[in-house]
């Protein structure tokens, strides 16, 4: 879907986003320990340009390469018997850019903590006068009965016709045409499935 993200007064420059979406309903274990189950993160990566005279500065990030190791607590969780409050996202510090007040930043929560609701406020409803409608009824649309006659139309399925090249010819339970177009016969692949090679 379309995303929409404001950026501080960024400075000149190349910049990448690496939004990560991370699931932890199998998270319980580690990957490694059980490559059945782990942590499945959902990542995409944004190049942008900013051509702009902005002034802000990134910091150093992290080593992509180097930022996850299959222990870290944000990546071995148990959401269904911990404490959700008690989860930390994996892959470093939050950056120093972001900081309550600046442009496009708001509040950042401390990690683990609950995000807080901006308050606000609701004017109260002011009743208003709707006119009654004066123009007259519409007078009624003629009806007309029109009579539907059924068709028939051949049932799929049967042994009539011949199967194309790839299609399905026969198996157990298969009750198609048999016969294949030309040029190609009837291979059984094994007892539920035959196809036209």
């Amino acid at each position: 879907g379309h995303i929409t993200i404001t950026v501080p007064d960024l400075a000149t420059g190349e910049y990448l986003f690496r939004p990560e979406l991370v699931t932890l309903h199998e998270a319980d274990t580690a990957f490694n320990v059980n490559s059945a189950r782990g942590v499945q993160l959902y990542m995409e990566c944004i190049q942008f340009k900013v051509t702009s005279s902005g002034s802000v500065k990134l910091p150093a990030g992290i080593d992509l390469k180097k930022s996850y190791t299959y222990s870290d607590k944000g990546l071995v969780f148990n959401l269904y018997s911990s404490d959700a409050k008690s989860y930390v996202a994996p892959g470093g510090a939050v950056s120093s850019i972001a900081v309550a007040g600046q442009l496009g930043i708001g509040p950042v929560p401390a990690a683990g903590s609950k995000p807080t609701t901006p308050q606000t406020s609701v004017a109260s409803p002011k009743p208003t006068t709707v006119a009654q409608p004066t123009t007259a009824a519409a007078s009624p649309t003629k009806m007309t009965t029109v009579t539907l006659k059924p068709t028939t139309t051949a049932a799929p399925g049967g042994s009539a016709g011949t199967v194309a090249k790839y299609g399905q010819c026969g198996g157990q339970g298969y009750t198609g045409a048999t016969q294949c177009a030309s040029g190609s016969t009837c291979k059984v692949n094994n007892e539920w499935y035959s196809q036209c090679l």
